[in-house]
C-alpha cells in the first residue's frame, strides 16, 4: 500500500529499544532480530518466525500508532507501506494478507481526521471506534 501518512505512526517513527533507526522493512526485520538476540542472551527462547498462513490480525490505531495485537498479546507496530508487523516479544512476523488493514482510501481519511488532534487522542479500531465515529467526532 503506497500512502504518505503524517498523523499515523509506523515503525520508522516509533523509538525502539534496539537503537536502530528504521527506514524500511529490512531495517524493521534487523531491529527485531537484534532485540530477540538480546532476549536470548538473557535466557528467553524466542526466534523470528512467520505467522501461520491462516492467522489474521486486525490493524487499529492507538495513540497515533498503527498496531495489531499479536497472538502472544503484544501490541505490534505495523509498517503499512510494506504490509509488515514484527513482534519483538515472541518473534512472530506478520505479512500481507495476514494483516487486516484499512483500505488505502480509509487510512488516508483516518490520517486526515487525526490532523490537529493530540497524539494521545488519535484512536481508531474498525470494531470499537470505526471510521464513522471518527467522522462524527470531527464535526
Amino acid at each position: 500500500m503506497k500512502v504518505e501518512l503524517k498523523n499515523i505512526l509506523g515503525p520508522s517513527q516509533v523509538i525502539w529499544a534496539t537503537g536502530i533507526p528504521i527506514k524500511d522493512d529490512k531495517d524493521y526485520l534487523v531491529a527485531q532480530e537484534r532485540y530477540l538476540s538480546q532476549q536470548r542472551r538473557g535466557g528467553l527462547k524466542c526466534f523470528a518466525h512467520d505467522a501461520d498462513s491462516n492467522e489474521k490480525a486486525v490493524a487499529y490505531v492507538n495513540e497515533g500508532r498503527l498496531l495489531i495485537d499479536c497472538s502472544c498479546l503484544n501490541g505490534v507496530v505495523v509498517d503499512v507501506q510494506a504490509e509488515l508487523a514484527c513482534c519483538f516479544w515472541c518473534g512472530k512476523i506478520w505479512r500481507g494478507a495476514q494483516l487486516v488493514l484499512p483500505t488505502q482510501v480509509d487510512i488516508e481519511e483516518i490520517d486526515l481526521l487525526f490532523d490537529k488532534m493530540a497524539t494521545q487522542d488519535r484512536e481508531f479500531h474498525p470494531m470499537k471506534k470505526p471510521l464513522e465515529q471518527l467522522r462524527l467526532e470531527k464535526r
